[in-house]
């Protein structure tokens, strides 16, 4: 078994990420055709925007030269980013590849000067990954079908202690 690599992402690797995304989250779209039209068009070009006008954090994981799991990370406002997605390609999932992937994404994304990591989920099965991370649910927003997406960040830097009861 290779050790898999995270690096950043980078030009030709999006074909890799988009194959990827599509197998991941077909079920949002309704059929794997839909999913694999978006993500190979629509989605595939602005993550390469993301990549190539280092606008964003995208990171790959790798086994050998093969792209097995991705995340894309980009500002959302102030110090805060947005957690877009991340995915691991079905067969390499089990293996820590997700929490690499976060775990890096975490270490540049303070160093870059975020405070926070924001995402949403959709179902209750990916928060339990996220709250090993300390996230923390923050609200709700309704998607295109009307469900509710449940809001979480992930803080980069410790509350405020002036926000902080001292206990004595």
């Amino acid at each position: 078994m290779t050790q898999v690599k995270i690096t950043e992402a980078e030009s030709h690797d999006v074909q890799a990420i988009a194959d990827i995304a599509a197998e991941a989250f077909w079920r949002e779209y309704g059929s794997r055709e839909k999913a694999e039209k978006a993500f190979r068009d629509t989605v595939a070009k602005r993550w390469l925007g993301i990549i190539e006008r280092r606008s964003g954090i995208v990171l790959v994981a790798k086994e050998g030269r093969r792209v097995v799991g991705f995340l894309v990370f980009r500002w959302w406002f102030g110090w805060y980013g947005w957690l877009e997605a991340i995915a691991v390609k079905e067969g390499y999932r089990g293996r820590g590849i997700g929490k690499q992937l976060l775990k890096t994404l975490i270490d540049k994304a303070r160093r870059q000067g975020y405070t926070k990591i924001c995402l949403a989920v959709d179902n209750k099965d990916p928060v339990s990954f996220y709250k090993k991370f300390g996230a923390k649910k923050f609200g709700e927003l309704p998607d295109d079908k009307g469900d509710l997406l449940e809001l979480y960040y992930i803080p980069l830097k410790e509350d405020n202690p002036q926000n902080k009861k001292s206990r004595r």
